[in-house]
């Protein structure tokens, strides 16, 4: 399922860009700066986990193509830092440190254009981890090799200058990073916990 997903993606981005390559387009590079933590889907959101984030970024280059006035569709291909602090259980599991992750990321971003300046992004994520720091998580977690991330991004620019863009952005992975066996409770309930990235990052942008 996952590589139909992937496969259909790829085929609606060619297909845009073969139908619109006569089109406005435009090139440029941007990055970013702002923070990163994990969300932990299970257990109710019990208070046993550390949310508190890491500083992240991201530089990445840019491919618009705007074939109509109110909409577009950009491709920002590049590299991210992403990761969180991570805190378990302190009386039972003695761990607390900050996951620093690296990725290789293509976001792929339906434009919606509220007026020249404006313009509102939403869309689809694939990324690949290409590095980490946390190798010392394979003691309680499973599946630490999942190196492959689908999530989603949205994200608002504002056109500060006639090439500069200056804007916010919040992007989600709905495919976990990793899956944690958590201890035994009363012998009978094996609990496990997902934790997925999320971030948020003021963005710049230089359209050639």
């Amino acid at each position: 399922m996952k590589k139909q997903w992937i496969i259909t993606t790829i085929c609606i981005f060619l297909g845009w860009i073969t139908s619109h390559a006569q089109s406005n387009v435009q090139y440029g590079l941007g990055g970013g700066v702002g923070f990163s933590n994990f969300n932990y889907s299970a257990l109710n959101d019990l208070p046993v986990f550390n949310h508190d984030p890491i500083a992240s970024y991201n530089i990445h280059g840019y491919i618009g193509i705007r074939p109509t006035e109110k909409f577009g569709l950009s491709f920002e291909p590049g590299y991210s830092r992403r990761g969180g602090k991570v805190g378990l259980l302190p009386d039972v599991i003695p761990v607390a440190a900050s996951w620093k992750m690296e990725y290789l990321q293509l976001p792929a971003l339906l434009d919606f254009y509220l007026n020249d300046r404006i313009v509102v992004s939403l869309g689809p994520e694939l990324s690949w981890r290409v590095d980490s720091n946390a190798d010392y998580l394979g003691l309680i977690s499973e599946n630490l090799d999942k190196k492959f991330s689908a999530g989603v991004m949205a994200g608002l620019h504002v056109a500060v200058l006639p090439n500069i863009d200056l804007g916010l952005r919040y992007h989600r992975a709905l495919t976990p990073v990793a899956t944690l066996n958590l201890p035994e409770i009363g012998g009978l309930l094996k609990p496990k916990v997902s934790m997925l990235n999320q971030n948020f990052q003021l963005v710049a942008r230089y359209r050639f």
